[in-house]
């Protein structure tokens, strides 16, 4: 969690860099060294690489010259990950067919919802559902391609069978992602009361960014932080479409941090002349994404 953070970070600055500069040599090594190491701690990441694409490109025409350099950082992406990945498997594969299986039914079966509600995820309820069905139960310690094959039909006979319940589950499990972690509140040395509160205040972070944004958005015109929508959309997409946890939120609260402390400072200083004035010319300078 503590490296993914540090990768959604420094996406946001890739992303500044991109809508500034536009593709550079520098911005494509960056970009492609990025999304080498997030293919490698969580596959799933490789849903931003449109966000990234847009940035370099927008308000820019397409040159061959900024076409080669994407390409070039994509090979080096690819490069970067099967330097580790074809040692460790034999093969170039970043994602593997069991685990994506297994997790797309830890999300999708009978009592998923049951499971999110009491365990923050689905993954505790699972077994009883495929037992349920006279289905053997086999947990990520091996990789089955029959095991992957029932998984797969357990979720979409679930989906067939079930489409109001499976809509409420997408539901619940896009708030899942935003719920407050109350998980470890018993286990910590820190009070209680106290443990309830703190997670509560960061599962609230989301509000206080978009009030915050808005409030910019308002005083200043300023409307680059709102790239941060279509970001949450796109890493989260495959989380809502297999399973979510709350700790899936950690990496996109230190960005919204950062956007939050900067759009607090823009509006403690807006009666300041000088930044008002300035104001209208530093949609792309002022902007953290």
């Amino acid at each position: 969690t503590g490296l993914s953070c540090f990768l959604m970070s420094a996406f946001a600055y890739l992303v500044m860099r991109l809508k500034r500069e536009g593709i550079s040599i520098a911005n494509a090594v960056i970009g492609g060294t990025l999304f080498g190491m997030m293919l490698l701690v969580r596959p799933n990441t490789l849903t931003l690489a449109p966000i990234a694409v847009w940035a370099g490109f927008a308000g820019r025409g397409l040159t061959v010259r900024q076409l080669a350099r994407l390409a070039c950082a994509y090979a080096l992406a690819m490069g970067i990950a099967a330097v580790v990945v074809v040692p460790l498997k034999g093969r170039f594969a970043l994602f593997d067919r069991y685990y994506a299986a297994y997790t797309f039914a830890n999300g999708t079966h009978d009592h998923a919802l049951e499971g999110i509600l009491r365990d923050y995820n689905g993954e505790m309820t699972m077994p009883q559902s495929i037992r349920e069905l006279g289905l053997p139960f086999s947990g990520l310690e091996r990789s089955d391609p029959v095991a992957a094959d029932r998984y797969m039909r357990v979720a979409w006979n679930f989906i067939r069978e079930h489409p109001f319940r499976y809509a409420v589950l997408e539901a619940c499990k896009v708030a899942n992602i935003f719920r407050p972690d109350y998980r470890n509140v018993t286990q910590s040395a820190i009070p209680r009361a106290i443990g309830w509160a703190i997670h509560t205040l960061i599962a609230g972070l989301f509000l206080v960014w978009a009030a915050l944004r808005y409030r910019c958005r308002h005083f200043y015109r300023l409307g680059d932080g709102l790239i941060l929508i279509p970001m949450l959309v796109f890493y989260f997409a495959p989380f809502v479409a297999t399973q979510t946890d709350p700790r899936y939120r950690v990496p996109i609260d230190i960005v919204l941090i950062v956007d939050s402390v900067l759009c607090s400072s823009m509006l403690w200083n807006r009666h300041n002349p000088r930044i008002a004035a300035d104001a209208p010319c530093k949609q792309e300078a002022v902007a953290v994404i």
